[in-house]
């Protein structure tokens, strides 16, 4: 594999949405003359959601931001520009932009051939009985329910991924999946096929990981709320792989976990001790 050529010399993009008032701002994690990899954030879209096409995605702000000529755009001379894979929207983590459509188009080819490689870190309830497995069956829509996906040999679309533990803890599990061809909630569904649940992925039954859970003889203080450490869906994009069309070059990128990954490691490693643990009987089979 080449070194990354590229210079990191974009600190971030600044994205607004006038209709909603939201504002986020995406790190660069890479950068040349064909591709930007920037460091999406949980709770932004990346493109259009059928289901509610009101909701701003960074496809379509990435447009609006070009035709208005804001500052960013104008500095780097990007004419175009468009994310060449997809995350769920409560995903965080590396997210491959291409500057031109050939690149798109060709980076997009990749993606569909199964040369492009994905690979989340994921935080699931549940102790698995294998350290390494897959899962090979369709994903598609659910249909009946609105942005919720299934496991269905009759609807849905090829999609395998590939489970390999990272930690133990105390009645949870971090693991890397890659996801091949990447669909939408390909790794969430696989998991929930299986048994568990990811952290906090209250779609698929998840439930918010919070400190009053962990911590022996918790306390609240009076006129406070606790706030979960992990309340959105525990997945990150922490790497991407693939080639550069122009010079076929191979280029891969991580992603540093955020925040509320790292706040959630931190106090499982310190109040869930997987010492002696067993199975818990919901998910003692959910491998094996």
């Amino acid at each position: 594999m080449n070194e990354l050529s590229g210079e990191t010399t974009m600190k971030k993009l600044k994205i607004s949405s006038k209709k909603t008032n939201d504002y986020w701002e995406l790190p660069v994690l890479y950068e040349d003359d064909q591709v930007l990899v920037v460091d999406k954030p949980g709770g932004v879209l990346v493109r259009q959601d059928g289901d509610d096409p009101q909701a701003p995605c960074l496809n379509l702000l990435f447009v609006d931001h070009i035709q208005r000529k804001v500052a960013w755009t104008q500095e780097y001379d990007l004419p175009f520009l468009k994310a060449t894979h997809d995350l769920d929207l409560e995903a965080s983590g590396a997210l491959i932009l291409a500057k031109n459509e050939m690149v798109h188009a060709r980076i997009h080819e990749q993606f569909y051939s199964h040369k492009f490689i994905v690979e989340y870190v994921i935080l699931v309830q549940g102790t698995p009985m294998e350290e390494e497995f897959s899962v090979d069956i369709p994903v598609g829509p659910h249909g009946k329910r609105p942005g919720v996906y299934c496991a269905s040999q009759n609807k849905g679309k090829k999609s395998v991924s590939h489970f390999k533990v990272l930690e133990h803890f105390a009645g949870f599990t971090m693991l890397t999946c890659q996801c091949s061809p990447n669909r939408l909630h390909q790794a969430r569904v696989h998991m929930r096929y299986l048994g568990p649940p990811l952290v906090g992925d209250t779609v698929y039954n998840g439930a918010p990981l919070l400190l009053s859970n962990l911590k022996p003889n918790y306390r609240l203080k009076r006129n406070k709320v606790e706030y979960p450490l992990m309340g959105r869906p525990a997945i990150h994009c922490h790497k991407v792989r693939f080639t550069n069309p122009v010079n076929h070059s191979e280029i891969e990128v991580d992603s540093k976990l955020p925040k509320d990954f790292e706040v959630s490691l931190k106090y499982l490693r310190q109040y869930a001790d997987p010492a002696g643990y067993e199975v818990p009987e919901p998910y003692q089979n959910f491998v094996g």
